[in-house]
């Protein structure tokens, strides 16, 4: 059936799990979970213009319909993604994982690539189970360099995005607590994450490796790899701690960016290291990095009519909520004001995460914050300002407002941190 499937897919206008987006010409998928069922909708899909379902149920719809009934829609839809990156052999592709940048990181690759090669790129934050297929579906028939963004939650899930999508290059952004309630901790998400490394080993792929970072280097001496940034290694370069712009000096160059933060230098570096073995100039190079801006609410530096706003209310968890920190202090003027929000999904290390940051901030005279949510709002904190829930803390800036301020707003997504913006 695959093969048969995979014919169709060639000649279709394109694959959808939602049938309120579905395009005439489609594939519809039926995914299903526990509180929705795909397959209820399969015969709306065709109603709008699919030109084939895929589900795995019985399902109700013309007799002129083309369906292939399946064990499971979703493998079926990891299935027919991995067949179809096998097919792609003209195509470079890239995957990348790591705990904290990951989205940066691909943004920068796709923004050097693009200069010289017709690339695609995982769309938003679609790095998951789902996304991941996806993206390989949605990618145009004359891509020359596709880039892979997986993520994941708990151990297993790279070795799978990892198996559909079969790299040529792999690259880890690093290791943070990210997500330690589903890895388990600290070794769970070295574990799972270095699963990239493992895939890589297993095809014959390439590692690219953060010569600055040791860990990298002790997970991937097995593989294949070319490793950037030491003085030592083939592409060495030097990390700048100038916080804006965000830059790395290659080649007697300065690879400038529009990024704050000098914790995004081991991404530019890896940018410019996929650059160079892919044969972009020097120039075009330097162009894609300066070209990309950050937006969806990470690290953006912004003005309101009264403040200095630095917005990176994306997501958290305590490795980045730190490296915001440092470098928003070290870079913003006085009087500086963070607001940060809960960071979710550290299990039983949350209170202890949460209390690290705010023992670290105490330790900082001229910088005041404001915690939100109730992780926070536990916290000894001593005088800071705590909210248990963002609205209450939108309510007080409305009754209080900060006016002539630098201000940082950090926190997980389920925060929504950036709601409060309209009222700095």
């Amino acid at each position: 059936m695959l093969e048969e499937l995979y014919q169709t897919y060639l000649t279709c206008s394109g694959v959808s799990t939602d049938t309120r987006a579905i395009e005439r010409g489609n594939i519809y998928f039926a995914l299903k979970g526990p509180s929705f069922n795909g397959n209820l909708f399969a015969s709306q899909a065709i109603e709008a213009g699919a030109i084939a379902v895929v589900v795995d149920e019985d399902v109700e719809v013309p007799e002129s319909a083309l369906v292939f009934q399946t064990i499971d829609v979703l493998t079926t839809l990891q299935d027919l993604a991995r067949h179809h990156r096998t097919q792609c052999s003209n195509t470079t592709f890239i995957g990348l994982t790591g705990s904290n940048g990951k989205t940066t990181a691909k943004e920068l690759m796709k923004s050097v690539l693009s200069t010289s090669f017709r690339t695609h790129a995982t769309f938003g934050n679609l790095n998951n189970h789902i996304g991941v297929p996806l993206t390989l579906l949605r990618m145009p028939v004359d891509t020359e360099v596709a880039i892979i963004e997986m993520g994941a939650n708990h151990r297993g899930e790279i070795e799978l995005l990892s198996g559909i999508s079969l790299p040529n290059y792999g690259y880890i952004t690093n290791f943070g607590k990210a997500h330690l309630e589903g890895f388990g901790g600290i070794e769970g998400v070295i574990k799972g994450k270095s699963e990239l490394y493992a895939r890589m080993k297993e095809i014959n792929g390439t590692c690219i490796v953060n010569g600055m970072d040791e860990l990298q280097l002790v997970q991937s001496s097995e593989c294949n790899r070319i490793v950037y940034g030491s003085k030592q290694s083939e592409y060495p370069m030097e990390y700048s701690e100038v916080n804006y712009p965000a830059q790395v000096r290659f080649n007697g160059n300065d690879y400038r960016s529009q990024l704050t933060g000098s914790f995004h230098t081991a991404n530019i570096g890896a940018a410019i290291a996929i650059g160079k073995i892919l044969g972009v100039s020097e120039a075009n190079i330097a162009l894609g990095i300066h070209s990309y801006a950050p937006e969806n609410n990470r690290s953006q530096w912004t003005k309101t009519n009264t403040n200095r706003v630095m917005l990176d209310a994306y997501n958290a968890n305590p490795s980045s909520m730190l490296a915001s920190l440092k470098s928003f202090i070290d870079e913003a003027a006085t009087p500086r004001i963070v607001i940060i929000g809960d960071m979710f999904e550290l299990g039983e290390a949350s209170a202890e995460e949460h209390q690290l940051i705010v023992d670290y901030l105490k330790q900082k005279e001229g910088t005041n914050a404001i915690l939100v949510g109730e992780h926070f709002s536990a916290t000894d904190h001593e005088s800071m300002l705590s909210f248990t829930t963002t609205e209450r803390c939108e309510n007080y800036l409305k009754e209080n407002p900060i006016t002539n301020s630098s201000i940082l707003l950090k926190g997980s997504r389920g925060m929504h941190l950036e709601t409060l913006y309209p009222y700095l």
